[in-house]
């Protein structure tokens, strides 16, 4: 069935109804999309859930992979690295209490399309990381609120609660669903995520995206670090890191990553954790991002930091 992408007509109820269209606007091919009957029923009886650039952006992938299905078959899986410059459908989700926390994170991954970008397993890992962390800021960390943003390529999550690292419970053996669930994640997906989080003044802050470029790391800027030539030098003639990796802007953070220079080899992952001393590190979670590393000394450096995780980006 055709859908109108924003309502047809006024009255009581149409969310979507913008006043400054024209007629010929309204009902031109441009604002409508092609629906299944049951989605179709519910995105006309549901404007607060479906909006407007949501509706837009379900359009676009249709029509995206309509494209690939007419140029390649309908056998070929969707091209990521095109899904992920489209981005998901923009959502914001405010959460007061808990209660239908559940169905409710559970529609929004949904509808913003990360399980079409994503795909289906790593965004039920992604929901059930968010459920998971929202219950426990509610429960343990005494929220008033919570708020879940899912825009272009990440995941953000933002509390009022007490300062709570979610990523310890990946080692927390007396946890139990959350700790499940973060350890699920992270053993299963955690060399292709950028997983962020800090304390910002009385707000807890989470990032999770995948890591397919550099910019990707850029996200949880300041809790990262790209290793420039100089700085490499530093670290071979002298065994220490620069002073600025780990100051007063990266100590909220609870993870920090270090972009290594490209095709590092083995010899200077010994040079690197000669330099990099405990103390330096303190209760931060390091990720190293290499860039066109062998699996041989991306084994290497978790050999040699075994507290770490690695990220490897190839270039295209």
């Amino acid at each position: 069935m055709a859908c109108h992408i924003a309502a047809a007509a006024g009255g009581l109820g149409a969310r979507r109804y913008v006043k400054g269209m024209t007629k010929a606007q309204r009902t031109s091919i441009n604002n409508g999309v092609w629906m299944c009957y049951t989605h179709g029923k519910l995105v006309d009886t549901d404007e607060h859930r479906f909006t407007i650039p949501m509706l837009k952006k379900w359009r676009k992938f249709a029509e995206f992979r309509a494209k690939c299905r007419q140029e390649y078959g309908a056998d070929k899986p969707l091209p990521q690295e095109k899904l992920l410059q489209i981005g998901f459908a923009d959502h914001a989700l405010q959460i007061k209490s808990l209660g239908d926390e559940t169905q409710t994170i559970g529609n929004a991954t949904q509808d913003s399309c990360v399980s079409v970008i994503w795909g289906k397993e790593l965004c039920h890992a992604v929901r059930d990381v968010l459920v998971e962390i929202v219950r426990n800021t509610f429960i343990h960390g005494k929220a008033k609120k919570c708020l879940i943003l899912i825009r272009n390529r990440s995941i953000h999550v933002t509390d009022d609660g007490s300062d709570f690292n979610w990523l310890k419970l990946h080692s927390n053996k007396a946890g139990r669903g959350g700790a499940a669930a973060v350890r699920h994640i992270i053993e299963q997906f955690g060399d292709r995520l950028v997983l962020g989080s800090k304390r910002h003044k009385d707000e807890n802050r989470t990032i999770i995206a995948l890591a397919h470029t550099l910019d990707d790391i850029a996200l949880v800027s300041p809790c990262s670090v790209e290793v420039e030539e100089e700085e490499w030098e530093t670290i071979r003639k002298r065994r220490q890191i620069p002073a600025s990796w780990f100051s007063s802007k990266t100590e909220p953070c609870k993870i920090f990553y270090i972009v290594l220079p490209e095709f590092m080899p083995h010899s200077d992952a010994i040079l690197l954790s000669e330099a990099l001393q405990p103390e330096a590190i303190k209760d931060k979670q390091i990720v190293f991002v290499t860039k066109n590393t062998s699996t041989g000394v991306r084994s290497y450096l978790l050999h040699v930091f075994p507290f770490a995780r690695v990220l490897n980006i190839s270039n295209p």
